[in-house]
């Protein structure tokens, strides 16, 4: 780069794990990759030591929100809320960044679309409908010939 210019590059595979294993020799996160509270206050307090290669990614860490999934708030759906449109505009806003874990109950989803699948308007197969006509020419001009119509019906798959 030109003129103290630098560029942004992806951290990589390689990066990240060499990245990690730091993490784990020095105990800031354990054998299931949770992170440790010692890692958390290191960030917090500015005092997180990275390996010289990654000093120049160090000020990213700074800005670093560690939470503790223990923490983690269960939210229910308000429906009159869900329709207001300033809601709409915020959840549009949010909801990339939104984790969502959803709990189904499989054995009453199985039942109920069953029953819906009972209830819904009978599907009709495919039919193909064809047309032919023939025009008659003589002498006398052109008129109308035979005409004729067939149907195939198609089986289901």
């Amino acid at each position: 780069m030109e003129n103290g210019e630098t560029a942004e590059k992806l951290f990589g595979f390689a990066n990240s794990q060499t990245q990690y294993e730091h993490l784990a020799a020095n105990k800031l996160v354990d054998d299931k990759s949770s992170i440790q509270p010692e890692l958390k206050r290191q960030v917090e307090t500015h005092e997180l030591e990275l390996p010289e290669d990654f000093e120049v990614i160090a000020h990213k860490a700074v800005n670093l929100q560690i939470k503790d999934k223990a923490d983690k708030v269960e939210v229910r759906l308000n429906p009159d809320a869900a329709q207001n449109e300033t809601f709409k505009k915020l959840w549009r806003r949010i909801r990339p960044r939104t984790k969502f874990e959803l709990h189904v109950d499989s054995d009453k989803l199985v039942e109920e679309s069953i029953r819906f699948i009972g209830e819904m308007e009978r599907i009709r197969p495919i039919e193909i409908h064809g047309y032919r006509a023939g025009l008659n020419i003589d002498e006398s001009g052109i008129s109308d010939g035979d005409e004729h119509m067939s149907v195939v019906g198609t089986s289901r798959v």
